[in-house]
């Protein structure tokens, strides 16, 4: 006897078949000790579990951001959680076992009036997601249709070179947005685990990225990342004139408060535009982008900087570095001709 199917389980010497019933509650049924028969009634109570489930789209996308809550990091479930209240408007009532490729078709031609290509991709990945859920859970027998991304251009990251960064760090009197500029530029750290630094993770040259009390880096890694002396300097000064400069401090605190400096985007857009250098999908981002080939360029090879990036393996590390002009215009200087 090979492994049991889905659904079917032996405790003892009986066996019990797990199944969703018409009302949407998961029941386990005994089935007596007998394989074949077990066999039988667990294909007929999955077969009709799976055809006469009326599951609603709106209880569908609660499952899944159930399980997303279990699995995921908070910042896939907030982009799941808003991808889910777009789909609902468009399908929260219906049945998803009655839903058609023209339905598909309706929200994608109505989503694109409103949205950009890659943002209708967002939530086709979530529809596909909680559908293929649905699936494997046996709530629907087959997908109601293949959900496919729409063909769209890749968002341009636009790489900073050391003068536009001189220029963003002179751009803002903020000493935090300075010195989180900056630690960007010579780390390639990310904005949360920035944002997410105490001064116990710095020791002189070295920042240790580490878990937090509800918080952990996005790839669940701890590392360790150096400083040049003239950051060190500037972590140095903006230590002693904070209020708030213990070990258990975080580095970026609200003005008056021990709470944790959470939201930047605005104070980061006026010095990216202040500096004539803002563009969407820039800001930190793109000087984590900038920092990574800057490294590249420099000698690093991929895999010191796999781990300063904090990447799990080496092809996310190659999308992060981009060549530049310069290294272009040079290269044509070496051609055959």
């Amino acid at each position: 006897m090979g492994p049991l199917p889905k659904g079917l389980q032996l405790r003892g010497k009986s066996y019990y078949v797990q199944f969703k019933s018409s009302d949407g509650s998961f029941r386990l049924r005994s089935v007596g000790n007998d394989y074949a028969k077990a066999l039988e009634a667990h294909a007929r109570l999955r077969r009709v579990s799976a055809t006469e489930s009326g599951a609603t789209f709106g209880e569908v996308c609660e499952r899944y951001l159930k399980r997303q809550e279990t699995f995921s990091k908070p910042k896939s479930v907030q982009c799941a959680r808003y991808s889910c209240l777009t789909l609902l408007r468009h399908f929260r009532d219906r049945p998803v076992r009655e839903l058609t490729p023209e339905d598909l078709s309706e929200f994608i031609s109505v989503r694109r009036k409103r949205v950009c290509a890659n943002s209708v991709n967002a939530d086709l990945r979530i529809l596909r997601a909680a559908l293929h859920l649905t699936v494997d859970e046996e709530i629907i027998r087959e997908l109601p249709f293949k959900v496919r991304m729409l063909r769209a251009t890749p968002r341009e990251i636009v790489l900073l070179s050391r003068s536009d960064v001189r220029k963003l760090l002179q751009s803002t009197a903020d000493p935090r947005i300075r010195l989180l500029i900056a630690l960007a530029a010579s780390t390639g750290l990310r904005r949360q685990e920035i944002l997410h630094l105490k001064w116990s993770d710095v020791d002189g040259d070295s920042i240790t990225v580490r878990p937090k009390d509800g918080w952990e880096s996005k790839t669940y890694q701890r590392r360790r990342v150096y400083v040049p002396s003239p950051v060190v300097s500037m972590l140095n000064e903006y230590r002693r004139v904070q209020r708030f400069n213990s070990d258990e401090d975080w580095l970026f605190t609200a003005r008056s408060t021990r709470r944790r400096l959470s939201e930047v985007s605005k104070p980061l857009r006026r010095a990216f535009s202040a500096a004539g250098l803002y563009k969407r999908w820039t800001l930190l981002h793109g000087v984590r982008h900038s920092a990574a080939s800057e490294m590249l360029l420099n000698g690093t090879d991929l895999r010191t900087l796999m781990e300063i990036l904090g990447h799990k393996n080496l092809a996310t590390t190659q999308r992060y570095v981009h060549t530049t002009e310069d290294a272009k215009r040079a290269a044509a200087s070496r051609a055959l001709v």
